[in-house]
Formats: C-alpha cells, sequence, structure tokens
C-alpha cells in the first residue's frame, strides 16, 4: 500500500496504539495552572498540525483588612474577587513530528475581571490616597473598583506531550505562554457623603475627593499598563486519546 506504519510489535510498547503518520486520535487534557482549569479537545490535522479548542476557568475571593487612620476602626474590610474565564483556539504546531509543540493562540469570549468593593464605617475618618475624609454617619461612602480586559487577543504557548500521536492512550502535557489583552480597563465608581465642619456633602460633589479618585485612577491605571497587558499561561495535566480520527 506504501504506507509505512511503526508497530508496536514487542517490549514495553506491546498492544499500545501504533505511531502511523497517516492518522491520529482525537486527544482530550485537563490542566491545572496559573489560570485555573483547563479542558482541551484536540483534533489532528496531519502528523505536524493538531487544531485544539478549550478554555480555561478560575474564581478566588477574599476580604483583605487595610489599616485605618481611626485608632477606634483599626482595619477597613475590602472584599476582593477575582474572576478568569475564557475560551480559546490553538493551532498545535509540531515542527519535528514529536513531543515538542509551538501553539499559537487566539481567546475568545475573555470574561476575566477583578472587582473589589469597600464602605467606609459612618461617622470615622479614613484616608484615601493622599486626603483624610469623615464618612457621614447617615450615608456612609461606599463603592467599588472593577478592572475588565479585552475580550479578544492573541497569544503564543510552547509545550510538550503529543495530543493526538504516539503510543499509549494516556497522555502528560505541558504548557507555559501568555496572551495579550492590551491595557486593562479600570473603572471606580463610589458613592455616599464626606463631611467636614461645615456639612456633609454627596462625593460627586466634593472637588477634593474626585480629585483623589482621579490620582487613585491615574496610579492604577499606570500600574495595569506596565505589569497587566499579558496574562501567562502556565499548566500541567493529564490527556487521554480517543479513537482513531481520519486517515
Amino acid at each position: 500500500t506504501g504506507q509505512q506504519i511503526e508497530r508496536a510489535a514487542s517490549g514495553r510498547n506491546r498492544g499500545r496504539i501504533p505511531r502511523d503518520p497517516n492518522y491520529g486520535h482525537i486527544g482530550g487534557a485537563l490542566s491545572i495552572g496559573a489560570n485555573g482549569l483547563t479542558g482541551d479537545l484536540a483534533f489532528p490535522i496531519n502528523r505536524f498540525f493538531d487544531l485544539r479548542v478549550g478554555g480555561s476557568g478560575f474564581r478566588f475571593s477574599h476580604t483583605f483588612l487595610e489599616d485605618s487612620t481611626d485608632k477606634s476602626v483599626p482595619f477597613i474590610p475590602v472584599d476582593g474577587n477575582l474572576q478568569i474565564a475564557y475560551g480559546k483556539v490553538q493551532l498545535d504546531c509540531y515542527p519535528l513530528a514529536g513531543h515538542f509543540r509551538v501553539s499559537p493562540m487566539l481567546v475568545l469570549g475573555n470574561y476575566s475581571h477583578g472587582v473589589a468593593s469597600v464602605q467606609f464605617q459612618g461617622g470615622k475618618e479614613f484616608d484615601f490616597e493622599d486626603g483624610s475624609f469623615i464618612s457621614s454617619p447617615t450615608d456612609p461612602v461606599r463603592g467599588y473598583g472593577r478592572v475588565d480586559f479585552r475580550h479578544t487577543a492573541p497569544g503564543l504557548t510552547v509545550g510538550f506531550n503529543n495530543f493526538t500521536r504516539g503510543y499509549g492512550r494516556f497522555t502528560f502535557p505541558v504548557e507555559i505562554g501568555a496572551f495579550y489583552t492590551g491595557s486593562p480597563t479600570l473603572q471606580i465608581q463610589l458613592q455616599g457623603s464626606t463631611c467636614d465642619a461645615t456639612g456633609c456633602f454627596r462625593v460627586q460633589d466634593d472637588p477634593d475627593f474626585q480629585d483623589q479618585i482621579n490620582t487613585v485612577k491615574n496610579r492604577i491605571n499606570k500600574d495595569l499598563n506596565d505589569y497587566a497587558r499579558f496574562v501567562p499561561v502556565l499548566n500541567f495535566g493529564i490527556g487521554y486519546r480517543f479513537g482513531t480520527y481520519g486517515r
């Protein structure tokens, strides 16, 4: 037939999947890593390329205690929530038709975001950036900050272990890389009132408070632009080669 098939006829490869250059297997994998749990499904194109689709997800919530200038309220609770959720399409390229791969990535439907919410205790003094304010006893200052990422992003990973070809059903893929989201977008929404000796004012009408909000936005936006334009990818997993796919 002209086909050259390397068969596992003896030794430790007896009874395992033959390494046939003319066919592959649908490969699935579950991995754990920097972006939580990742699921992948790979389809062989030929000896050098696979098409892989999947997604990653992770959720983390925690209450942080920030120092307060008011000694009667030593800490200010800040509720933080981080969610990573995105789908992806990758083209796995095996330059040596072996286990090493280079994989261009396109992230689709990236709904990753981070949220921090806070409420300053009414009647108590608090620091906000470079200013000190007193939260209204009847209309305390509260609100949130939110960071969102671009929904579509390109990326690149490198990895080891062939999803669709090789001896045996089980695989143990390793992958490292990153995808580029550009500069994330920051929202800060605060409401309530601050008070001084002359009375209480809504934060929207307090120019000093608005100046501090703008200072916070500029500082965080600079940090995001410096450190959060790339999202790392680091996965370790276990996979399985299913039935024969194509000839």
